[in-house]
């Protein structure tokens, strides 16, 4: 138990001092990590952000599926985008649209 509660602690500070934005749900889609670089990009607070669902990051055509998906995924384990690397559309704070990468 302390080893895992170490290694959670390593990746929260590698997260943390992360250039690049990094956002991290749960399997339900509720943030649980929210690191400066992606408050700078989204413009929402960690403190805002984590807790809710990951969904209000994105534009509402991708939003109301995003759920459905991960619980699709959940239950067949088959990937279909989930966990698949590629470009897509985010949601600012202000309701700008842009396209980011997704690893």
């Amino acid at each position: 138990k302390k080893q895992m509660q170490r290694v959670m602690a390593v990746n929260k500070q590698v997260i943390s001092r992360s250039g690049c934005p990094v956002i991290v749900a749960d399997h339900l889609g509720t943030v649980t990590q929210f690191n400066h670089s992606a408050e700078e990009i989204f413009g929402w607070s960690a403190k805002e952000i984590i807790g809710k669902n990951v969904a209000l990051l994105q534009p509402e055509d991708i939003a109301v599926r995003h759920d459905r998906i991960l619980a699709e995924y959940y239950t067949t384990r088959k990937k279909k985008v989930l966990l698949s690397p590629r470009v897509l559309s985010i949601k600012k704070r202000n309701g700008d649209i842009q396209a980011a990468e997704l690893t």
